[in-house]
């Protein structure tokens, strides 16, 4: 995502959660603004526990803010396209 992209979704990001530390990497960034965007942000966010807590025994470990997962963008290529 180049300078302009990333300001851009960083201004939006900023509008929709604020400018306090910690911030994701740009893939998760990006997808938690176009939650917001579209309105599924509340909806989705409320099955975050059940998903962490089977995230973690798959993995077998606790998966914190800078945890090695959290860097996989799991988007189809490498500009995150779907």
């Amino acid at each position: 995502m180049g300078g302009k992209l990333f300001k851009t979704l960083l201004e939006e990001y900023i509008h929709y959660f604020g400018d306090q530390p910690p911030f994701p990497p740009k893939h998760i960034m990006k997808s938690l603004v176009q939650m917001k965007k579209d309105g599924t942000f509340e909806e989705r966010v409320k099955n975050a526990p059940e998903i962490l807590k089977k995230s973690e025994d798959i993995l077998g470990e606790k998966i914190d803010l800078n945890h090695d997962i959290l860097n996989v963008d799991f988007s189809d290529d490498e500009n995150g396209n779907e």
